[in-house]
C-alpha cells in the first residue's frame, strides 16, 4: 500500500467544502458581489507597500481611519486571464493589521528556492479575499483592505487578529484555475484494460461504477491499471494535482467514499511519486488495487482516480 497516496486521498475526501459564490464587477467602480462592495478606484490614503512581485512585500502602518468597504487596489498590472470568484488561485501574500502588525506571510516561509506561492480556493476564504481578488488578473499585485465585516468579524484568529480587526493584504496572483472544469476527462481514450473480475463502467467525465465478481482472482500485491489515456500534460512529482476518486471496499462490495458530487479534490501540496498518478496525463482514469494490509488488517480497496487537472507551478 502506498501510504502517501492513501493519505492524499483521505485528506482530500474529508476536506470541508466552502460556500460557493459568484459575481461580476467592474475595474473602475464599486460593485456589490454577494453583498460585498468592492472599491477598485479608492481615492483615500492606504498603507504604503514596498517590495518586488513574487519576491517580497512589506506593508507600512496605516494612518487615519480605515475604509469601511473592501478596497482592492492594483499595485502592479498583470496581463493574464481574469480571476473568477470560483477559481483556485496560486499566490504569494502578506497580511497585517491596519497598524502594520504582521500576522501571516508566505514570503516569510521562503525555502532554498525562494518564496513559494500557495494555492487556495476563492470559495474557501474570507469574503474580502473572494470578491477582492475576483476580476483582478493573473500577474497583478493587489493591495486588499478588508473591514472586519468581510474578514473575521467579531472573532479572534490566532494571537494577533482581534475581534473587529481591519485586515490589510498584499497579494501577488501567480495563476488561477477553474477547478470545476473536468472537460479533460471526456477527451480521453479508453484503453480497454482492467483486472480480471473487476469492471468499471460509466461515461468518462462521470462518476464510475465499480463491480467485482465472486470469482475474481485478485492479485496479492498492488496493481495499477490505466483505464483511459488523457490528452493533457504529464503529471510530475512537483505538480499539485486535481482529481476525482472513488474508493470501493472489496469485502463489502460497496463504494465507501467518493469525491464526485463536489468539485475535484486537490492534493495536499506537490503529489510526489504516486503510483497511477505521477507519470500519467491529465484526463486519465486509473484503477489502483490495494490488497489487504496484513499488519493493520485494513481491507482490500479499489480506487478509481480521474485526473482532472493541475495547479500551475
Amino acid at each position: 500500500m502506498n501510504k502517501k497516496f492513501i493519505t492524499t486521498v483521505v485528506t482530500a475526501l474529508i476536506a470541508v467544502v466552502g460556500l460557493s459564490a459568484c459575481g461580476e464587477s467592474g475595474k473602475d467602480k464599486a460593485t456589490d458581489n454577494g453583498g460585498v462592495e468592492v472599491i477598485r478606484n479608492y481615492e483615500g490614503e492606504l498603507p504604503a507597500v514596498e517590495g518586488e512581485f513574487g519576491v517580497s512585500a512589506t506593508i507600512k502602518p496605516g494612518t487615519g481611519n480605515a475604509p469601511d468597504k473592501v478596497v482592492a487596489k492594483t499595485l502592479k498590472q498583470g496581463d493574464g486571464p481574469v480571476v473568477k470568484s470560483t477559481d483556485t488561485v496560486v499566490a504569494h501574500y502578506v497580511g497585517t493589521l491596519w497598524d502594520g502588525t504582521i500576522f501571516d506571510s508566505s514570503f516569510a516561509r521562503a525555502g532554498e528556492n525562494g518564496p513559494q506561492p500557495i494555492s487556495f480556493s476563492l470559495k474557501q476564504v474570507i469574503p474580502g479575499w473572494t470578491y477582492g481578488l475576483a476580476d483582478q488578473k493573473v500577474g497583478d499585485r493587489v493591495q486588499l483592505v478588508i473591514p472586519a465585516q468581510w474578514g473575521y468579524g467579531n472573532q479572534s484568529v490566532g494571537e494577533v487578529i482581534k475581534p473587529g480587526s481591519t485586515l490589510v493584504f498584499v497579494v501577488d496572483i501567480v495563476a488561477a484555475v477553474d477547478t470545476a472544469d473536468i472537460s479533460a476527462l471526456s477527451a480521453a481514450t479508453l484503453t480497454n484494460e482492467s483486472l480480471p473480475g473487476i469492471s468499471v463502467s460509466g461515461d468518462l467525465g462521470t462518476e464510475p461504477k465499480i463491480e467485482i465478481t465472486d470469482a475474481a482472482a485478485l492479485p496479492t500485491d498492488q496493481k495499477v491499471v490505466k483505464l483511459s489515456e488523457g490528452t493533457g500534460k504529464e503529471i510530475t512529482a512537483e505538480d499539485v494535482v486535481l482529481y476525482h476518486v472513488v474508493a470501493y471496499d472489496i469485502n463489502t462490495k460497496t463504494a465507501v467514499q467518493s469525491s464526485w458530487g463536489n468539485e475535484p479534490s486537490l492534493s495536499n501540496g506537490p503529489v510526489g511519486d504516486v503510483p497511477g498518478v505521477t507519470g500519467n496525463k491529465v484526463g486519465s482514469r486509473v484503477l489502483i488495487y490495494t490488497p489487504e494490509d496484513k499488519q493493520t488488517k485494513a481491507a482490500p480497496v479499489i480506487f478509481v482516480v480521474d485526473i482532472t487537472g493541475t495547479i500551475p507551478k
